[in-house]
């Protein structure tokens, strides 16, 4: 299957943690990405899509008061995406809302 989308232009790389443990939350400062648009750059039809690195290592579970190291392969690196339903002039666009919904990882 194709990829819904293309990247028309993309901002630098910012780091925003250094760790973050499976199921905790953080809140984020505020961040400023700066992007240079492309001739054809039509806000109606431009759509954000964050494309996060990073580096995922084992846990560690706890058996009768001991750690023991889960079976796992060591430090191992990932990519995921997070897509916006809504565009640059801050409409949300509802097929594009909807098709997320039936499947993110089609419509992101």
């Amino acid at each position: 299957m194709p990829n819904p989308w293309h990247a028309e232009a993309q901002s630098d790389s910012l780091s925003v943690l250094d760790g973050l443990r499976r199921g905790e939350r953080r809140a984020l400062g505020k961040m400023q990405f700066r992007i240079l648009r492309p001739a054809n750059f039509d806000p109606g039809k431009t759509w954000l899509a964050f494309r996060i690195t990073g580096i995922a290592v084992p846990q560690v579970a706890r058996t009768e008061g001991q750690q023991a190291e889960v079976k796992a392969p060591r430090a191992q690196k990932f990519r995921v995406y997070a897509c916006a339903d809504w565009n640059l002039e801050g409409r949300v666009d509802r097929d594009r809302a909807r098709k997320m919904r039936v499947s993110y990882l089609a419509a992101c």
